[in-house]
């Protein structure tokens, strides 16, 4: 008959190291999920500048038969009446236009934690001189 002693013999150190390991690379994984995800919002934020811009440039140009050049930097534009103070990554602005007004692109840089990452949407992405495909949007610096 074989005898098992029963009692609380806790863990050894080997046990111990090996399940430090496994948590730490855990919590490294997780960290660099969570940046990737934080990383993806604040370029949200930007795509998400740009597209506000175009919808009042597509108003702007319906009205007045043009693009709005915007030159400066700039977070507020009252003829487009956008105003992006309240963003947290991404609130300055410039929108460049063609030489005759017809196509657009949009530039803005991160500030804060997003420092280094720049969203450009190019509403003349094959440079022909029309709005005539899906506009392209370049991100940089991630």
């Amino acid at each position: 008959m074989i005898l098992i002693k029963t009692g609380n013999r806790g863990i050894s150190a080997l046990e111990y190291v090996i399940g430090l390991v496994i948590l730490t690379l855990l919590l490294g994984l997780g960290f660099y999920v969570y940046m990737d995800y934080i990383r993806r919002a604040m370029v949200a934020e930007g795509i998400t500048l740009c597209k506000a811009v175009e919808t009042q440039q597509n108003t702007y140009h319906y009205d007045h038969g043009y693009y709005r050049n915007i030159s400066p930097w700039v977070y507020k534009d009252d003829a487009l009446d956008l105003d992006f103070r309240q963003n947290r990554y991404f609130y300055t602005f410039r929108v460049y236009t063609s030489y005759d007004w017809q196509t657009y692109k949009v530039k803005t840089f991160g500030a804060k934690g997003a420092t280094g990452i720049m969203v450009v949407y190019d509403t003349d992405p094959d440079n022909n001189g029309k709005i005539d495909s899906a506009p392209k949007v370049t991100i940089s610096g991630i």
